[in-house]
């Protein structure tokens, strides 16, 4: 049986909560390119699952460019530092040449800088920004000493909170071919579609954790009739959710505890 993901779990807690009686069994025939969960009703009625993650590409294609080579040695600066990078940092090059850029915030007096604050009076936070795209850091102490972290991508650009958000989420994980011919693939008269909001796409994530559920119903393919929208609240093991269901429109579930 193939290795269940993280939100594959927490799609399993979450449905079985809120449909009492119901119980989701995984599928272990995943490799043929078929869907997630059996989902049986208490009445025997079973529908089909499919779980999928909504994230920032240019967030994921840095984490993994930084996988494993998050620490690079400090030659030029005297001090360990973290640093952390925009999205659309081009990571190769941070690692490059982070060392030499922080050598010159060293020698204008700093061990801690933050883009917004020092940028105007300072030629060499700015310069790390415009090219290097870093946008805090602060001297540290690493053990073994003499390396600078490069710490993960975030959005750190305010962002309206707003539904909109999490229906465009929901509308391209629902558009995605795979999710459709596997939802496709089964004669049922449920199709659901669990699209888990990671907080790697932020505008999605914040929307669904602040706003209200939306006015509009998303618009989705024929083979799926149900979606559920999951994001990780700011407690441990607590999700938002809501529910869009065709014909009947949204709900919002609150919040969920796995």
């Amino acid at each position: 049986m193939p290795k269940q993901k993280e939100s594959e779990r927490i799609a399993k807690s979450i449905l079985e909560s809120v449909l009492r009686g119901s119980t989701l069994t995984y599928r272990d025939r995943q490799a043929n390119g078929e869907y997630d969960y059996d989902l049986c009703y208490p009445d025997g009625v079973r529908v089909p699952v499919e779980v999928t993650e909504s994230a920032d590409f240019q967030i994921e294609s840095a984490v993994g460019a930084l996988k494993g080579r998050r620490f690079v040695k400090a030659c030029e600066c005297s001090r360990d530092w973290s640093v952390l990078p925009l999205p659309y940092a081009r990571m190769n090059t941070v690692r490059e040449r982070v060392d030499q850029y922080l050598a010159a915030i060293e020698r204008e007096g700093l061990g801690r800088f933050c883009v917004p604050i020092h940028a105007s009076a300072f030629p060499s936070v700015r310069k790390i920004f415009d090219d290097l795209r870093i946008y805090y850091g602060y001297a540290t102490v690493w053990n073994p000493p003499g390396r600078i972290y490069i710490d993960q991508p975030i959005h750190v650009a305010m962002t309206r909170v707003d539904s909109c958000h999490v229906l465009r989420a929901i509308e391209n994980e629902a558009s995605k071919l795979d999710n459709k011919s596997k939802l496709a693939a089964v004669a049922a008269p449920e199709r659901h579609l669990f699209v888990y909001l990671h907080w790697r796409n932020y505008p999605a994530w914040v929307a669904l954790l602040g706003s209200n559920i939306p006015s509009d119903p998303p618009a989705l393919p024929a083979e799926i009739t149900d979606v559920w929208a999951a994001a990780p609240d700011r407690s441990k093991n607590v999700f938002a959710v809501w529910r869009f269901t065709a014909g009947q429109g949204w709900r919002d579930l609150g919040r969920i505890t796995v």
